[in-house]
């Protein structure tokens, strides 16, 4: 710029005035002298890369806008934080780059991929930090930008939508911070982030415990895993087996037994039926010390595979959104219990049967809202167009052997006598059959109502054998109580203490319908948990008896696909 000016002024001096090559030189050093004084014109680097960042944010399309073969994800919250800051960067402070970077890296502690939040390209600019051109520290600022509010989202909603894998998963998700740039712009002024990421987790023992539990399961893999064990029939204490030495290192992997406990004989003794009960009970399985086949299934899970189950259930955990306060339900199909919690505490259990592997039941939440006794049952289409309409061929009384009766499309009950069932085929079955109340009733003495699209509610059976199996899937998709009186009272009690057993079973005995309505109704959650955590935070594994856990982890391990943040999102 100064030599421009020199230039400049010489030329006029020469045209105007200078008529000697000696007098041109005088005024030259004049105009040197003068133009030494004048400061070099100030540059502010902040600008010229707010610049750079404005012109990136302008172009930011999360179907389009890549930088360096990235795509920015975020398109809705990034340009609002960018705009608020006027385009300057944002992780100029080093405590929240190595903050925001440690949180990424971690990421895979929590069973989510580092990798999508372009940690490999944030890292190499973080080495070259000082060094790096505007441009690149644009290009930098919005990838670590991005990553953070991708990770966020994670954490907050979970990285599968479980929507996508199947129309039976729903759940209301947990609710996004009400508060989203300003949340972030916050953590990033008062250098606050990891406090602030924290937050976003689910807030509950239950995904602490699994969390801790998988960066434990990541140490056991490095140092090699376990290795598996083989019997070649079932092993009751007492007997022996080559394979009890190999046995107690399995249980020792696992702190079923201590490394005291290791020992070279054949024999299955009490200390090794000890530390299998131990394992069985934490296993959904019958905790009696037989090595049987399911037994042994459990056993045989590798390392890695227990691994895939933990990064599977977080998120799983991570779709849900609890209760803050007050009561919630929780039917966990995989492990076949269901639990009451009241204030973080569970005052009510119970086992349950659930839905058949043809006839899965969906996880999905809604409200519990009603209490019926003496419930009538009517049978679905896909029931009696299949299986009464068969019953019926062979045997034309099973209607009323089974107190059912049969209802015309006007809702009409009709004498089923002298029909010839043989005229109707599968599918094609004019009437509705109901089942009357009573002992023999599908539903038993009472149901729980919470009305969706599904028509699964919870209820009574009079199939109370099903009960002493270890898994319990017989049912066609509702969800059957072991003890269901003894629910109901405990759930009508919390809003009338008038509600005894003595009076319930006075209803009982009417065999007449009676509903009566919840106040508030109650959240309830339909789960499917192959990883769970009872309420002394022991960290529990069942079997995957619908075989659901195989593409969430699956979907879990691809890269992060070119999405939109929630539309919730773009309003403060």
């Amino acid at each position: 710029m100064k030599k421009i000016l020199l230039i400049s002024i010489v030329s006029v001096a020469l045209l105007f005035g200078c008529k000697s090559k000696k007098e041109a030189t005088q005024v030259e050093s004049t105009v040197v002298e003068v133009m030494d004084t004048i400061p070099e014109p100030v540059v502010n680097r902040d600008s010229l890369i707010a610049i750079e960042i404005a012109e990136r944010v302008s172009q930011i399309d999360s179907n389009k806008h890549k930088i360096n073969d990235r795509f920015i994800f975020s398109n809705t919250v990034l340009p609002m934080a960018y705009q608020k800051k006027e385009y300057s960067q944002l992780w100029k402070s080093e405590k929240n780059r190595a903050d925001a970077i440690e949180a990424l890296l971690s990421s895979k502690e929590h069973g989510l991929l580092p990798e999508d939040y372009h940690v490999e390209e944030i890292l190499n600019y973080n080495s070259n930090y000082d060094s790096l051109t505007n441009e690149e520290l644009a290009n930098y600022d919005i990838l670590l930008t991005d990553g953070v509010l991708l990770y966020g989202f994670h954490l907050i909603r979970g990285k599968v939508d479980p929507e996508t894998l199947s129309s039976t998963w729903n759940f209301m998700g947990r609710k996004l911070p009400e508060v989203k740039t300003k949340i972030l712009l916050g953590a990033i002024e008062n250098e606050k982030l990891p406090e602030e990421l924290y937050k976003l987790e689910p807030q509950d023992n239950e995904y602490q415990v699994m969390q801790e539990y998988l960066v434990w399961q990541e140490r056991i893999i490095e140092n090699g895993g376990w290795s598996s064990v083989y019997l070649s029939s079932t092993i009751h204490p007492g007997e022996s087996d080559t394979n009890m030495p190999a046995l107690r290192n399995r249980l020792i992997a696992e702190n079923y037994l201590t490394a005291v406990d290791t020992s070279s004989s054949t024999v299955y003794d009490e200390k090794l039926v000890e530390g299998m009960k131990k394992f069985q009970k934490r296993h959904g399985l019958n905790a009696d010390g037989v090595l049987g086949k399911a037994t042994m299934k459990m056993v045989n899970i590798t390392a890695e595979e227990k691994r895939q189950m933990l990064v599977t259930n977080l998120d799983r955990r991570r779709w849900l959104n609890y209760p803050s306060e007050g009561p919630y339900i929780k039917v966990n199909i995989a492990s076949f219990r269901m639990i009451y919690i009241d204030n973080g505490k569970v005052t009510y259990a119970s086992n349950v049967v659930v839905g058949k592997t043809q006839k899965q039941t969906p996880m999905f939440s809604d409200r519990m809202k009603l209490v019926v006794f003496n419930p009538t049952w009517t049978l679905p289409f896909s029931i009696t167009s299949t299986e009464t309409l068969s019953k019926l061929k062979k045997d034309p009384n099973y209607l009323q052997k089974h107190n059912m009766v049969l209802i015309d499309h006007k809702g009409n009950i009709i004498d089923s006598h002298g029909i010839d069932w043989h005229k109707y085929s599968e599918g094609h079955f004019p009437y509705m059959v109901r089942q009357e109340p009573g002992p023999s009733n599908a539903l038993g003495q009472v149901k729980f109502l919470f009305p969706n699209k599904y028509a699964i509610y919870l209820h009574d059976t009079p199939s109370k054998h099903l009960f002493s199996r270890d898994e319990r899937a017989f049912s066609h998709g509702c969800i059957r109580l072991q003890n269901p009186l003894n629910f109901a009272q405990f759930l009508l009690s919390k809003q009338d203490t008038s509600w005894t057993m003595d009076k319930i079973n006075a209803i009982i005995k009417t065999r007449e319908t009676e509903t009566i309505r919840l106040k508030p109704r109650i959240p309830i959650y339909l789960l499917y948990q192959t990883v769970g955590v009872n309420e002394e935070n022991e960290l529990y594994f069942y079997h995957d008896i619908y075989n659901r856990d195989d593409k969430v982890y699956e979907t879990i391990m691809q890269p992060e696909t070119i999405t939109e943040l929630e539309d919730s999102l773009k309003k403060e």
